[in-house]
C-alpha cells in the first residue's frame, strides 16, 4: 500500500462518551436508591412501580410533594418534559416507570391512545362521514358514547388528525 494513508479514527472526548453511555438503565444513579427499591422489572421490559399508587399511577415523594413516579423518572433520566406535553405509556401499563416506554405527547393524543378510549380513528372518520345522515343520538348509541361527543367530533373540535405532509 504505497502512497496510501490510513485514516485515524476520530478522537472521542470523554464528554462524548458520557453522553453516549447515559441511556437510562435500571438502577441508574440519577434516581435515589429509595426510588429503585419500589420498582421491579417485568419480563416485558416494564419497570413496574410497587410503591404507593393513585389512579393506577405510581406516586413518589419528592421534597414536600407527591409526584407521579413515571414523570419523576422521565425528568431525572431523560430531561424536562417539553411544555404542553405529557408522558404517554406506550406499554399501556400505568405503573411503568421505564423511560423507554414513555413518549411526550399532547393531552389529546394521550387521551386518544388511552386504554379507556372507546373510539378508534376509523370510528371517528365514519362518524364524520355520517354527519347529517344519521342523528348524533343514534350514532352515540351505536358507538357507546354520549351524544355530545359526536357533535364535537363532527365539528372537528376533538380528534384532530395531522394533515398529510404537514
Amino acid at each position: 500500500m504505497t502512497g496510501a494513508t490510513l485514516a485515524r479514527p476520530p478522537v472521542r472526548h470523554q464528554e462524548d462518551t458520557l453522553m453516549l453511555d447515559q441511556s437510562p438503565t435500571f438502577g441508574d444513579l440519577r434516581l435515589p436508591a429509595r426510588f429503585w427499591a419500589k420498582v421491579r422489572v417485568l419480563p416485558n421490559g416494564c419497570w413496574e412501580w410497587m410503591g404507593a399508587c393513585r389512579g393506577g399511577y405510581g406516586r413518589f415523594h419528592v421534597g414536600n410533594r407527591n409526584a407521579l413516579a413515571h414523570r419523576v423518572a422521565y425528568e431525572a433520566l431523560v430531561g424536562p418534559m417539553p411544555d404542553g406535553l405529557q408522558p404517554d405509556h406506550l406499554c399501556r401499563n400505568r405503573p411503568c416507570v421505564n423511560t423507554a416506554h414513555l413518549e411526550p405527547v399532547t393531552n389529546a393524543v394521550n387521551c386518544r391512545r388511552g386504554s379507556r378510549a372507546k373510539l378508534t380513528e376509523i370510528d371517528v372518520r365514519m362518524i364524520r362521514e355520517l354527519r347529517g345522515i344519521i342523528s348524533q343520538r343514534k350514532l352515540a348509541q351505536a358507538y357507546g358514547v354520549v351524544y355530545g361527543n359526536i357533535g364535537f367530533i363532527q365539528r372537528g373540535e376533538s380528534w384532530i388528525f395531522p394533515t398529510p405532509g404537514g
